[in-house]
């Protein structure tokens, strides 16, 4: 097999809005009110895109290790404040134990990755941990947010049977810990379920760029299954470490493992 892609030029990539267009008309002819809200997240998409690819382009000409120490910084803090809002929690409390739990999963399993596993010619290469880095914390979000919702729902829900263990002298942890478990396997479930269907149900989309940008099918399928087992491994440790931290914080904020 050559090792050669289809270049994408803009004139044809327009072309893809005609399915778009189509999509959002039988909408409209159903009375589904999505029209505004699709149209402005295609923008938003495209822009945001555009805009870090070329953020990247200038970043993958420097690539110096500093330089992506502070970039993967930036991107846990910005994953913290989402996992936050989207939990309806604090940030202002729960902001630095999500931010810690995301940081001590996601470095050492990105410089694993990045290091031993695919060999990067440089400490700490844009082109291997930033990005395997990204990739961990934008899946191990819809993990985390799931936990934290199902966790702390939970806590201001039943606070009867938890002050009941309490009573009976159980720690603040044995008093949550099946909780705990619970609500991480929650979390858990829709990557069990991704990588249950991926390679019949479903190609991923990462192997599919490659297969379409001239890599070998079974270059691809090494690849693929680097990076499921990469996400799902981050997903764990980063939804439990940083859920643990986020209940050691709602004991110091008020003396007590609820809300």
């Amino acid at each position: 097999m050559e090792n050669e892609y289809l270049p994408i030029g803009y004139a044809e990539l327009s072309l893809m809005g005609l399915p778009l267009i189509l999509l959002l008309a039988l909408y409209a002819r159903l009375g589904i009110a999505v029209v505004r809200k699709t149209l402005h997240s295609v923008f938003r998409m495209m822009i945001q895109l555009t805009a870090a690819g070329a953020a990247l382009v200038t970043l993958f000409r420097w690539n110096e290790p500093w330089l992506n120490f502070i970039i993967f910084v930036a991107m846990v803090l910005f994953a913290a404040q989402s996992v936050s809002s989207s939990a309806s929690l604090s940030l202002r409390r729960y902001g630095a134990g999500l931010a810690a739990g995301m940081f001590l999963s996601v470095f050492p399993l990105g410089l694993f990755t990045a290091q031993v596993v695919l060999h990067s010619p440089q400490f700490m290469d844009i082109r291997y941990f930033t990005v395997l880095a990204g990739m961990i914390l934008g899946n191990m979000l819809r993990s985390a947010v799931v936990a934290h919702s199902h966790f702390f729902k939970e806590l201001k829900n039943s606070p009867g049977s938890l002050e009941y263990r309490l009573s009976l002298g159980a720690s603040p942890w044995e008093a949550v810990k099946s909780l705990f478990a619970r609500s991480l396997s929650a979390s858990m479930e829709p990557q069990l379920a991704a990588m249950m269907t991926t390679g019949i149900v479903f190609l991923p989309g990462m192997m599919t760029g490659q297969i379409l940008s001239g890599i070998s099918p079974i270059e691809a399928v090494r690849y693929q299954i680097l990076i499921m087992l990469l996400i799902f491994s981050g997903a764990g440790f980063g939804g439990a470490l940083s859920l643990y931290f986020s209940w050691k914080a709602s004991l110091r904020a008020g003396g007590k493992a609820v809300l």
